[in-house]
């Protein structure tokens, strides 16, 4: 395989190329995509939702790219649409795919409002380290504390419900006495 051709493949949605240019800038095999995110007009999918900035047609003369030979081209194909990392989301917003909805959920509903309120996006860390010892032992003393808690609390717990369990147990003859009598 050529060095600039990368394949990544996914059991669920299928293989994808990607050539990289001369700058490692990965170019998708526009139809690869497509048939990722479940379009059934492949070549259609590409033309109407890439935008022609985010695209190149990538024929058996391939030094525009930098590459030495095409890759890609063999007999039966002449040419292949490629599309930028723009026109993949193009096509990702475009889909009507699950996967590509909850992608594109969020993307406008948590990427984009975080950019444009803070100027950036980062995923949030569940569990970040503790930058130093002292921060280390007072996360350790913090984890303590909550487990002691929750410990007593499920004993207070267990215990109220044994007395109630118990006061159920004696009250159940006096129950029974107070129907025989609204019967009588």
């Amino acid at each position: 395989m050529d060095d600039n051709l990368k394949l990544f493949e996914n059991p669920d949605f299928g293989d994808v190329r990607v050539l990289l240019d001369e700058k490692s800038n990965p170019w998708f095999v526009g139809n690869d995509i497509a048939r990722c995110l479940g379009y059934e007009n492949l070549g259609n999918a590409v033309k109407r939702f890439v935008d022609d900035e985010d695209s190149i047609i990538l024929t058996s003369d391939c030094k525009s790219m930098g590459f030495k030979i095409n890759p890609l081209i063999n007999q039966a194909v002449r040419e292949i649409k490629l599309i930028n990392e723009s026109g993949m989301y193009s096509l990702i917003m475009s889909s009507k795919m699950e996967s590509a909805k909850k992608f594109k959920k969020w993307v406008t509903s948590e990427v984009l409002p975080s950019i444009r309120k803070t100027g950036s996006y980062s995923m949030p860390s569940k569990n970040e380290l503790p930058s130093d010892y002292i921060e280390a032992l007072e996360a350790l003393l913090k984890s303590e504390k909550e487990k002691r808690a929750l410990a007593e609390a499920k004993k207070a717990a267990e215990e109220a419900k044994r007395i109630s369990d118990n006061i159920i147990k004696e009250q159940v003859p006096m129950v029974e006495f107070a129907k025989t009598a609204e019967i009588a």
